[in-house]
């Protein structure tokens, strides 16, 4: 992991979900090199190391039958509430879940942003089949044929994209959104408001 990408991930995404109401879960990281899956526990936070190839040894590791997996990358934050709230959700095999709104962060700007499927979304899995939330884009899953698997938890605004539209994935593209917020309340995401504008 580069020194940026360990800077986002212990400054955002670790103080996100450390916020979190709910803290009964695992957060599972996905590395790209190493052969031992290890267990530990991160400032308070259930963490799994495991091969980013290896989903089936992950979920047995985890040891639970049902597995409810997020989307999250090291540079994302997420309210307080998220977690609670998708434990709120039927389990569903092989169903997705969805928080359409969000906001995005832009040169020190917060502005609202809605995508139906996004980077946050979760699917409902049996931990024996292997399958996983990354099997596929989570674009993709506004074809026809996942429509009928795809369901909103809620439409309140509970995530936020922070430098993801830079990244390599996003191909440099920058789509802020469609409203610029003049207050926001990083506090409920767990980070600061000088901590985004850092990076």
């Amino acid at each position: 992991m580069s020194q940026l990408r360990t800077r986002l991930f212990n400054s955002i995404a670790a103080e996100s979900l450390r916020n979190q109401n709910d803290k009964n879960f695992v957060w599972c990281i996905s590395v790209a090199t190493g052969d031992d899956e290890t267990k530990r526990n991160v400032d308070g936070i259930d963490c799994l190391f495991f091969n980013h190839s290896n989903w089936a040894e992950m979920a047995k590791i985890v040891g639970r039958e049902k597995i409810r997996m997020m989307r999250f990358d090291d540079d994302d934050a997420i309210r307080s509430d998220f977690v609670e709230q998708l434990r709120k959700e039927p389990f569903r095999e092989g169903h997705w879940l969805t928080f359409p709104n969000g906001y995005r962060s832009h040169n020190g700007r917060i502005y609202k942003k809605r995508n139906l499927p996004n980077q946050f979304v979760s699917l409902d899995v049996i931990a024996k089949s292997g399958n996983h939330v990354y099997e596929i884009n989570h674009r993709d899953l506004e074809k026809t044929e996942y429509r009928d698997r795809l369901h909103i938890v809620s439409d309140h605004p509970v995530w936020l994209w922070t430098r993801h539209a830079e990244s390599k994935s996003s191909g440099g593209k920058v789509d802020v959104g469609s409203e610029r917020l003049r207050n926001f309340n990083y506090s409920a995401f767990g980070i600061k408001e000088e901590t985004i504008g850092s990076f």
